[in-house]
């Protein structure tokens, strides 16, 4: 069963976007509190501007174009702590606060770790996991408190080995729940390297209806194509298989 939530006001959302789901490991410092409601606050006011959006979006991605099918609705950069990106289908009216979709869209993010107070490492681990048990729902990252893997391996793509897990089960993002697919898939270019995180979601009714599908990593490729997320690396690794989930 399906349910849409009456729209709110960004900032009035639970887990909104100072929220971002992964602020909610930051230090409670008050210090550093301050420091990141100043940052934020202007994060949010260059996410007003669709100007703005398109730019920081199309440097995340190292893209000229973003595809035609997709729209970036939040795009936000704060400086030695996160970047992120939310591409949907449905695009942003003027002055509308709230994200949507009509049928799917992607989520990227790159946390500097030490930053975030947890490891990169450990970081990437817990994003890669089919089910989110976090408190709360935070209404930017799609989750699945309920995912059930449905494969999981490896990718090449940007010239690196990238990492995967295709997951089904209840949706939730944007306010909205229903029946849903995710890829979630890490990109890292080096050893050292802050991983870009991202998460293609989609409503499980278009499953059958499309030849593009989370489930299917040709599919992720495919939808990456045009995207760099290490432009600096020369030659990417030896190719490995994905390797379906017994």
């Amino acid at each position: 069963m399906e349910e849409q939530n009456s729209p709110k006001k960004l900032l009035e959302k639970p887990g909104s976007i100072m929220g971002l789901g992964c602020l909610i490991i930051v230090t409670t410092a008050a210090v550093g509190a301050i420091v990141l409601g100043w940052l934020g606050h202007k994060m949010l006011k260059a996410n007003t501007d669709p100007a703005m959006r398109a730019s920081i979006a199309k440097t995340f991605l190292q893209t000229d174009e973003i595809p035609n099918d997709l729209n970036p609705v939040v795009a936000m950069t704060m400086r030695g702590t996160m970047e992120l990106v939310v591409l949907s289908d449905q695009p942003l009216k003027e002055n509308e606060d709230s994200p949507h979709f009509r049928n799917q869209g992607i989520y990227f993010m790159r946390v500097q770790g030490a930053s975030m107070g947890a490891m990169p490492g450990q970081f990437e681990e817990q994003f890669l996991k089919p089910v989110n048990d976090a408190d709360g729902n935070d209404y930017l990252v799609p989750s699945m408190r309920d995912g059930r893997i449905f494969e999981s391996g490896n990718f090449q793509h940007s010239g690196t080995q990238g990492k995967f897990v295709s997951v089904r089960g209840t949706l939730d993002v944007f306010g909205w729940s229903g029946r849903g697919v995710q890829n979630r898939f890490s990109i890292k270019c080096s050893p050292v390297a802050t991983p870009t995180l991202g998460i293609w979601f989609m409503k499980d009714s278009l499953q059958g209806k499309t030849n593009d599908s989370p489930l299917n990593i040709e599919s992720l490729k495919k939808r990456l194509a045009n995207f760099n997320f290490c432009p600096d690396q020369d030659s990417p690794p030896p190719t490995q298989n994905p390797q379906p989930t017994p």
